[in-house]
């Protein structure tokens, strides 16, 4: 698995959270959690 997917898969589970919840209160700070993650 290359790392594009492993960012792209990430997202994809993200987004499905984000949408099952509808918590825009994670919404505002778990973004900034991830890409500081996948920058590395």
């Amino acid at each position: 698995m290359s790392k594009q997917d492993l960012i792209r898969s990430s997202v994809a589970e993200y987004l499905t959270f984000i949408t099952a919840t509808g918590e825009s209160q994670v919404d505002a700070f778990t973004p900034m959690k991830m890409y500081g993650l996948a920058k590395k």
